[in-house]
C-alpha cells in the first residue's frame, strides 16, 4: 500500500507539470506552424479547405516536422524555460527546411498550388528527414 501512497504523491506533484510543459509545446508547436504559414506563399489554410491534396500533404509535413523535433526538446527538458529557449533554435532551423527544398525544386509552391502530389510527397518526406535529424541534434 506504501508504493501506491508514493505513486499518488508522485502524480499529485508531477501533473501540474506535465500539464504545464505539454500546454507551453502545443503553443510553441501551433506558433511554428501559424508562422510556417505565413511565411510560406502558398495559403494553406484556403487551399486545403477547396480540397488542395498536395497542400494538405504539405502542411501535414510542416506538422509532423515541427512536432518531431519538439518532442524532443520536451522530453529532455529539465523545465519550462528549457523548452522554450531551445524550442526557438530548433523551430528556426525546422522553419528552413521548406527554402531547401525551394533550393532543389525551384517552383515547389506553383506546383503546390496546382495538385502536383508528388512535389508534396518531396516536400512532406524532406520535412520528417529533416526534423529527424534536427531532433537527435536537440537530444545530443
Amino acid at each position: 500500500m506504501g508504493d501506491l501512497k508514493a505513486i499518488l504523491l508522485s502524480l499529485e506533484l508531477g501533473l501540474p507539470i506535465l500539464l504545464g510543459h505539454l500546454l507551453l509545446t502545443i503553443i510553441i508547436w501551433i506558433s511554428t506552424l501559424a508562422l510556417s504559414f505565413w511565411i510560406t506563399p502558398c495559403h494553406e489554410v484556403r487551399e486545403i479547405r477547396a480540397g488542395n491534396i498536395s497542400v494538405a500533404i504539405s502542411a501535414g509535413g510542416a506538422a509532423l516536422g515541427a512536432a518531431i523535433p519538439l518532442a524532443f526538446c520536451l522530453a529532455g527538458a529539465v523545465n519550462g524555460w528549457d523548452i522554450l529557449i531551445w524550442a526557438m533554435p530548433v523551430m528556426l532551423i525546422q522553419l528552413s527546411a521548406f527554402w531547401l527544398t525551394q533550393l532543389l525544386i525551384p517552383d515547389l509552391s506553383a506546383r503546390l498550388d496546382d495538385g502536383d502530389v508528388a512535389a508534396a510527397l518531396f516536400l512532406l518526406l524532406f520535412r520528417i528527414g529533416f526534423a529527424s535529424i534536427n531532433a537527435a541534434a536537440i537530444a545530443a
